[in-house]
């Protein structure tokens, strides 16, 4: 679990940058090992727990299927952006929400 909160604390470093530059039906790849959340509200919760350093309520936000850790390489089809975030289709069909600064135009 020191895995997910060592990512967490880069996604804190990270989350806080403007417009991702990309547009709707892109395919962008995750640029390193990263997290995800399943909903925006999942994002703004993991947010917020990892602004306070509470690994306890990231594990449990793990363990309810609410974040995950995407790997370095994966990709995905750009459905929605946010400020900070942007809303991506997986190859497998579901979508998650991820800090702009893990993502990157796949060529």
């Amino acid at each position: 679990m020191k895995q997910l909160f060592v990512i967490l604390s880069v996604f804190l470093l990270l989350s806080c940058a403007s417009g991702s530059g990309f547009k709707n039906g892109s395919i962008v790849e995750v640029s390193e090992k990263c997290i995800c959340a399943y909903s925006e509200s999942s994002y703004s919760e993991m947010s917020k727990l990892c602004n306070r350093h509470d690994e306890v309520g990231l594990e449990q936000m793990e363990a309810k299927g609410q974040i995950s850790i995407l790997s370095y390489g994966t990709l995905g089809t750009v459905v929605k952006m946010s400020f900070g975030k942007t809303k991506i289709r997986l190859d497998n069909g579901s979508e998650v929400w991820i800090a702009n600064e893990f993502l990157h135009t796949h060529n």
